[in-house]
């Protein structure tokens, strides 16, 4: 099984279990494709927080977000995933 396919078959499981509206957590954001995804699957109404140690790339991926029509439901932090509470 090739890349596309694993990324696609991962994208497909949290499509059917995430809804619209919903809280997800992108621990580790990168350049932000992921963070983008999941996005699109919370919509407006839902919260996306992404976390990474990188400034580089969290500035990459405010980039990529900002024309998203739910960029507002995002949230990046600049700390580890490590770092976060339940």
């Amino acid at each position: 099984m090739g890349f596309l396919s694993v990324l696609s078959m991962a994208q497909s499981l949290v499509k059917e279990r995430v809804q619209v509206g919903e809280t997800v957590i992108d621990a580790t954001v990168g350049n932000g494709v992921d963070t983008q995804f999941l996005l699109r699957v919370v919509g407006v109404k839902g919260r996306v927080y992404g976390f990474d140690v990188q400034a580089a790339a969290l500035e990459s991926a405010a980039q990529r977000l900002s024309t998203e029509p739910a960029a507002g439901s995002v949230t990046l932090t600049l700390r580890s995933h490590d770092a976060m509470e339940a």
